[in-house]
Formats: C-alpha cells, sequence, structure tokens
C-alpha cells in the first residue's frame, strides 16, 4: 500500500508482521506540531472573518 509506506516513511505509522498479520500502530505525537499549526491557522481565519463580518455589518 502507497499510503502507509508513505505514512511509515514520515514516521506516523509503525508496522510488525508476524507471519501473514501485518499490524500498523499510528504515533499521535508526531502528529501534534500539525494539530498545532493547524489550530493557529483556524484561530487566525476565525479572527478574520469575525473582523470582515463586523466591517460589513457596519457599512
Amino acid at each position: 500500500m502507497c499510503s502507509t509506506n508513505a505514512l511509515r516513511s514520515a514516521g506516523v505509522v509503525h508496522s510488525s508482521k508476524s507471519g501473514r498479520v501485518v499490524t500498523h500502530r499510528l504515533d499521535p505525537s508526531v502528529l501534534q506540531p500539525l494539530s498545532e499549526w493547524l489550530l493557529r491557522r483556524q484561530t487566525f481565519w476565525a479572527q478574520q472573518l469575525d473582523h470582515l463580518t463586523d466591517d460589513l455589518e457596519t457599512s
């Protein structure tokens, strides 16, 4: 699976094989910086849209 390989190479997923069974484990700590970045962007754009709404209502 290409997507699994990409996640594995990014360190997000760890895989182990036992016989024919492959188990994949997600490491959520790797996603923490992304989560923080998204939260900052969400806050920024929410504020920008609030300011735009205020400006449009007072016009």
